[in-house]
């Protein structure tokens, strides 16, 4: 039997306690709105900063699998937020960008979950958000790292 099964001693249990908590409210938040899940946000969210990526790129960057990825680009192709086109260079090769719309729903969809978030952010002071930012930028750079260091070794 484990000594400690406390959760709160458990950073990395603790991250993925909340991250999952986080994705579900996100999911209910975004569907209430727009008609979209917390996946397909992050779509939108990677094409808003990233213009014009294949879906290999965009599976990379987010640490998920292209078959993931498909499914949700298939879904927001249907709504009309983003457009796809094939490689002029290589047929196989899939361009997705954002179109007005998506480009539209996903600055709305950032602000609707930074409001919803933000009570529950202001439980901690100014300089606590901003050292936990720094904190969680340090472990996510870790993990994007193996993450990539995984997808070259497949």
């Amino acid at each position: 039997m484990l000594a400690s099964m406390e959760l709160s001693q458990n950073p990395g249990l603790l991250l993925h306690k909340i991250g999952s908590m986080m994705e579900h409210m996100s999911d209910n938040v975004l569907f209430e709105n727009f008609g979209i899940g917390f996946s397909q946000f992050t779509i939108l969210f990677v094409l808003e900063n990233h213009q014009s990526i294949q879906q290999k790129e965009i599976a990379l960057y987010l640490g998920q699998t292209e078959a993931s990825v498909s499914r949700q680009v298939k879904l927001l192709k249907q709504a009309g937020f983003i457009d796809i086109a094939v490689g002029k260079d290589d047929r196989k090769k899939r361009i997705i960008t954002l179109t007005k719309k998506g480009s539209i729903v996903a600055c709305e969809s950032f602000n609707i979950l930074n409001n919803f978030y933000q009570p529950i952010l202001s439980s901690l002071g100014p300089n606590e958000q901003l050292e936990m930012a720094r904190m969680l930028g340090k472990v996510h750079d870790r993990l994007n790292e193996t993450c990539e260091y995984l997808a070259r070794s497949e």
